[in-house]
């Protein structure tokens, strides 16, 4: 059976509630936000630093990270059918989502792959050996109780010049429970998983091994 993300319905229910409250002359009181954050990799510590000596290519860039546009917002949204969203209005994402995305697979590619050698790129000012690019085609929170995302990705000389391999995959993730901060943990797995992935697919063009 299909579990349900009730506060889903929140939103929509305090929209209907407002109106009735001012006629009746109520100083109704919105509820406080709530934020959430996406997280790493947890119980893998550092692993052997990566380089020449393991077959690494050199530092390796992750980015750009592409998200849909109708996820990139403060409010977290869910899929309500394939073609209607709703947003949360009083649970938020703590940063842009964008950055936390990135940050999440830079940290977990960093942890995988045994040192420093991964980096946000473009950014910092550090030339790569080795550019990740990433574009995410679903990142969704469905109020069927499950999450889903769905990814395309390029690993190239620095540059883009030369591909040196590209694939697609896709993740779902049921929640623990019915709520936000379990749906925001199911998508941490999710990008878990894509990480441990894409480690695979670098170790695969440079010889190195991840921790996993």
């Amino acid at each position: 059976m299909a579990r349900t993300l009730r506060l889903a319905a929140l939103p929509g229910a305090l929209a209907l509630l407002a109106p009735l409250a001012l006629g009746a002359g109520c100083a109704a009181k919105s509820p406080p936000s709530r934020f959430y954050l996406l997280s790493t990799l947890e119980g893998a510590g550092p692993g052997p630093a990566a380089g020449p000596a393991a077959g690494f290519p050199g530092l390796l860039g992750v980015g750009p990270v592409e998200i849909p546009g109708y996820v990139d917002r403060p409010e977290i949204t869910l899929r309500s059918s394939p073609h209607a969203i709703e947003l949360a209005e009083f649970d938020r994402w703590a940063e842009p989502l964008r950055e936390s995305v990135s940050r999440v697979l830079v940290e977990n590619l960093a942890t995988l792959l045994g040192g420093e050698r991964v980096v946000a790129f473009p950014g910092g000012g550090a030339r790569v050996d080795t550019q990740l690019a990433l574009r995410i085609t679903r990142f969704d929170v469905r109020t069927a109780g499950d999450c889903e995302i769905a990814v395309r990705w390029t690993l190239s000389a620095a540059g883009g010049r030369d591909v040196l391999a590209s694939g697609s995959a896709r993740y779902r993730e049921p929640p623990a429970a019915a709520s936000y901060a379990e749906a925001v943990a199911a998508l941490s797995r999710a990008l878990e998983r894509l990480s441990r992935d894409l480690a695979a697919a670098v170790v695969a063009q440079g010889g190195a091994r991840p921790r996993l």
